[in-house]
């Protein structure tokens, strides 16, 4: 299970400009006007208005044994769906989330991973990963993690979206300006991701994943893991089975491989 977030502005959290850390309140129709609740909320609309504060609340999607939906969080760090699931979600101060759903049962999020970008100051987290699960009667799983997934990934794509070019009223053909037709690799935020390596249930029975890392071959810079292994390890530290995986790439024949330098990675598919 995961929660991602879709930044809006500023991510939730970073900095002192995140949405928890703005003090934007809505108006009171009861007792105050327009003009009342400008006066009242002058500085943080200037704020706003100017880029000072990021105002909008990020929004946040789980996906956990079967259940799915979005929601943000207020400013008291409470959870507010944005659909219909009965679920009680909060953030904690250790930068964790917690939801218990209307069986009782109670989700911790508290494994991170995070990506850098500079124009937000450095790392932020983009996935927290389902830790813990513990049920009303005490029974319950924890999951662990190691660093590994994709650490990087670069986009094929054009340089630019528009092309703005003369077009000449008795020119037989226009040409698009190859400044236009030029493809280009961008960079996304280098992720410091997760994949992971067991489950261990309350009675001390653990599933155990061996993962392996590597530069991928149909990808331009990207490491991505292999899942090796999956060992079913009693209690008592005896593995009672295990199944082993192996991977291939597809590739073309001599005769129909791309020989492009810096391109190589077009003739495998995985």
């Amino acid at each position: 299970g995961v929660i991602t977030g879709q930044v809006r502005g500023v991510p939730d959290f970073v900095g002192t400009n995140g949405a928890l850390r703005t003090s934007l309140n809505f108006m009171d129709n009861t007792y105050e006007d327009v003009a009342d609740y400008i006066d009242r909320e002058w500085s943080a609309l200037y704020q706003a208005a100017n880029n000072g504060t990021d105002n909008a609340p990020d929004i946040f999607y789980y996906n956990f044994c079967g259940k799915a939906g979005k929601f943000y969080l207020d400013e008291n760090r409470q959870g507010r769906m944005l659909d219909q699931e009965d679920l009680k979600i909060e953030f904690l101060s250790d930068n964790t989330f917690r939801i218990v759903d209307e069986r009782g049962v109670v989700y911790t999020f508290a494994s991170r991973e995070s990506a850098y970008n500079n124009s937000f100051g450095g790392y932020y987290t983009t996935g927290w990963y389902l830790s813990e699960m513990t049920s009303p009667s005490g029974g319950g799983l924890s999951f662990d993690y190691v660093s590994g997934g994709t650490l990087a990934a670069e986009n094929f794509g054009r340089a630019y979206n528009s092309c703005f070019m003369e077009i000449l009223k008795d020119a037989g053909y226009h040409e698009i300006p190859s400044i236009y037709r030029t493809p280009t690799f961008a960079t996304g935020d280098p992720v410091q991701g997760l994949v992971l390596s067991g489950i261990t249930a309350s009675s001390g029975d653990r599933i155990a994943f061996t993962q392996r890392g590597g530069k991928r071959l149909d990808a331009r810079n990207v490491n991505g893991s292999v899942l090796e292994t999956v060992a079913y390890v009693s209690s008592a530290g005896t593995t009672c089975k295990e199944y082993k995986f192996s991977y291939s790439y597809f590739e073309p024949d001599a005769s129909h491989k791309l020989d492009l330098s810096g391109y190589e990675f077009l003739n495998y598919r995985l």
